[in-house]
């Protein structure tokens, strides 16, 4: 059986963000940096639903296309405590890299104020997720799909900085438990 230590996933991503803008001179990009904090609503086939709260940050890479068009990959850990006991059953905690993959549209608000513009908008795409569950040695690998609508504010000009706050909802599919849903909370700035 081959080991995959859980930090190569993240030394491939951080590669990618330095040599994949290389190749986009011609088109707009921002750093990412995101956190988020959230609550996910978890179900084994067998017991009660149960949630856990979490939280997860990561960095990544913003691409635009058209100012209502872009791209985004991104990548990050991942926190979640085990859950309390319910009924004799507690779903176990647990720490994951990911990587996602996200397509963005937004529309613009107009100006805020001096030198600021808002926008609404949305992201979808994929994710995938290794992790680790807590106080064992058992790893897992599950995809999911990621939607989130956000609204931010960006000033204009030189040195622009973007600050954006979100509602992610992600829809893990994992092959031990019939519902892993996750919402929450999420802060961005994008340089």
């Amino acid at each position: 059986m081959v080991q995959v230590k859980a930090t190569y996933p993240i030394v491939a991503f951080l590669l990618l963000l330095v040599i994949f803008p290389m190749s986009l001179s011609a088109i707009e990009q921002n750093r990412l940096y995101r956190f988020s904090a959230d609550v996910a609503f978890v179900r084994d086939p067998r017991y009660a639903m149960s949630y856990q709260l979490g939280y997860s940050t990561g960095i990544g890479l913003n691409i635009g296309f058209s100012p209502e068009v872009g791209a985004a990959l991104e990548g990050g850990v991942s926190v979640f405590d085990s859950s309390p006991f319910q009924d004799g059953v507690q779903y176990r905690g647990f720490t994951s890299v990911y990587a996602e993959a996200l397509f963005d549209l937004s529309f613009r608000l107009g100006k805020l104020g001096w030198h600021t513009r808002g926008r609404f908008g949305a992201r979808a795409g994929g994710r995938i997720d290794y992790a680790q569950y807590s106080l064992t040695s058992l790893y897992l690998f599950f995809p999911g799909i990621v939607f989130t609508p956000y609204f931010s504010i960006a000033t204009s000009g030189r040195g622009a900085v973007a600050f954006r706050t979100g509602l992610p909802l992600l829809c893990f599919f994992r092959h031990d438990l019939d519902i892993f849903i996750s919402t929450g909370i999420s802060f961005e700035i994008l340089i």
